[in-house]
């Protein structure tokens, strides 16, 4: 799992865009040191109930893509908490923890490019919280960033001096804010929350129970925006083409 898969440019249907890369876990909840390769953008968890996988895909996404510690749990139920993640089970007093996903793209000349979001989680078992501090960098863990320094997580001082004082947020608006910039090229922020918004829904462990019944497509269909009208090159609208039938899931999904 720890071997980082190539991805050739003329096999990428969308290659100068950003993909899911590598994602790790450092220090949280049951994980000592994990990272998690992913082929052409795709990840495959597979193990026994209660080894692990559904709280992987909680602490990485989409919660570093919005920050929202409330949303962790993917069942809705607000059981999984930041607090309970670093300090089930754990005797001493403090902890700290990283967890992070690299994206990566191929520009046209070739060279790859690479943007990490990631969030260190400190906690304290006295006042039994966890407080998260966001980042975003340009450099690799495991390459240019080493999140473990003397057999410790890197501290946070460590961290912000690594990547940038400005690059460590304590903000999850502002995380979300530069996430929407940096990673999906997005201004407004109403936009960007209705893509997050879609991410916590698809990933409910129910939704496949709405695609027979027509349920998955009124879910898109909810949250993507619209699709604009084709224009003739008088500039003129197109007039939408007939179906014989609805479209499907992938067809839907293809189509926004």
């Amino acid at each position: 799992m720890n071997r980082r898969p190539t991805h050739p440019v003329s096999q990428h249907a969308a290659p100068h865009r950003f993909r899911l890369g590598r994602a790790g876990i450092l220090n949280v909840w049951q994980y000592d040191q994990q990272e998690f390769a992913f082929g052409d953008g795709r990840l495959l968890l597979r193990g026994k109930n209660g080894a692990g996988k559904s709280k992987a895909l909680e602490m990485l996404l989409p919660y570093l893509l919005d920050g929202d510690a409330r949303a962790l749990d993917a069942t809705g139920t607000g059981r999984t908490t930041l607090a309970w993640l670093m300090l089930d089970g754990f005797e001493q007093t403090n902890r700290l923890g990283y967890l992070w996903v690299e994206f990566c793209r191929t520009d046209e000349d070739g060279s790859e490019q690479f943007l990490t979001v990631g969030a260190a989680v400190r906690a304290s078992k006295s006042t039994n919280s966890a407080t998260p501090f966001f980042f975003t960098t340009t450099l690799r863990i495991g390459h240019d960033l080493q999140l473990v320094e003397s057999g410790q997580p890197l501290a946070l001082d460590r961290l912000r001096a690594a990547v940038g004082a400005g690059n460590v947020l304590d903000s999850a608006r502002d995380h979300r804010t530069r996430v929407a910039r940096e990673l999906f090229g997005l201004t407004d922020a109403a936009r960007y929350r209705n893509l997050v918004q879609l991410l916590h829904r698809l990933r409910r462990p129910t939704i496949g129970d709405r695609i027979e019944s027509g349920g998955l497509v009124t879910v898109l269909g909810e949250t993507l925006p619209a699709l604009r009208r084709r224009r003739d090159r008088q500039g003129r609208p197109q007039p939408r083409r007939s179906r014989q039938r609805p479209p499907g899931p992938r067809a839907a999904g293809a189509d926004q």
